[in-house]
């Protein structure tokens, strides 16, 4: 989806420096610092990426600690 958004021209000016410094569009590292934005601010997003990792690790811990840590984790401001 094509939107158009006003973005102040020191931002735009930084992002064209970055994406030549990077060798990508422009539209790429705005695309990719919008991205990572929602997922810095968005604690659903935080959580969910957590429970990927401890889900593919193994925590070593017993069921009550392991749903001791779920709860924690469940209950803390992100």
């Amino acid at each position: 989806m094509k939107t158009g958004v006003a973005i102040p021209d020191d931002i735009v000016r930084d992002a064209i420096r970055l994406a030549r410094k990077l060798g990508k569009p422009r539209r790429q590292v705005l695309r990719e610092a919008l991205a990572e934005y929602e997922v810095r601010h968005d604690a659903d997003s935080i959580r969910e990426a957590l429970d990927r990792l401890c889900a593919a690790e193994d925590s070593g811990l017993d069921p009550a600690g392991a749903e001791a840590a779920r709860r924690i984790l469940r209950e803390s401001e992100w």
